[in-house]
């Protein structure tokens, strides 16, 4: 009497911390395939939408009109409810990190708004160490950031965007996670390079997250 075998595909046991399937977004080398229409797939989408944001007077102005706008909006922290004696000493130092920043929050919001015309926007975050407006060096001899406070606690010196026309590539890892954004182009020096900016660093808006689409 011969043995039954195991089909090949047979399914395996996956622990609970594991990632057993996928999102099911298409891509190729890094780079998202969804778009039925080629010149929305690659670098080259991003470019043609830059190309439309200039050339569009309708899109223009409707940005234009929503950065004009959140322009207005004032916004304040709020401690934390509850009784926690820290509470009103968080709300005073996440204040005075949006305050010290080297450009507005109102800036920030503004970036932000280039997601309407590409779907996305990633910022990368730069952080500092508050140690005064004399703040030193680095070893290299840059000028470290200033800062209005001198407490050495750690903040937030920008959110420095990253156009949506550098982007070259996505990085994944194996179960599907976004690490990060691969950029190439030409700095402000005029040369061109490749940068790679990891997801931990960066903040990334997105309008529609369907499939977990970075775009």
């Amino acid at each position: 009497m011969s043995r039954k075998q195991k089909p090949k595909n047979a399914p395996r046991p996956v622990r609970l911390g594991a990632t057993a399937g996928f999102s099911g977004l298409t891509t190729s080398m890094g780079r998202v395939l969804e778009e039925w229409d080629k010149k929305l797939r690659g670098p080259e989408r991003n470019k043609f939408l830059r190309e439309m944001w200039d050339n569009a007077t309708m899109v223009g102005a409707m940005v234009n009109v929503v950065r004009a706008f959140l322009r207005r909006v004032e916004g304040h922290a709020e401690a934390a409810k509850g009784e926690h004696p820290d509470r009103e000493r968080c709300r005073e130092y996440l204040e005075g990190a949006v305050e010290d920043m080297e450009h507005s929050f109102a800036d920030l919001l503004s970036e932000l708004c280039t997601s309407l015309v590409f779907g996305w926007c990633l910022v990368e975050v730069i952080y500092k160490r508050r140690l005064g407006m004399s703040a030193g060096y680095t070893a290299s001899g840059a000028a470290l950031p200033a800062s209005k406070y001198s407490d050495r606690m750690w903040g937030w010196s920008r959110f420095a965007a990253r156009a949506q026309e550098s982007l070259d590539r996505w990085e994944w890892d194996d179960e599907g996670g976004l690490r990060g954004m691969w950029q190439k182009g030409t700095d402000l020096k005029g040369k061109q390079r490749e940068s790679y900016v990891p997801i931990e660093k960066a903040l990334l808006l997105r309008l529609d997250p369907t499939k977990d689409n970075p775009e």
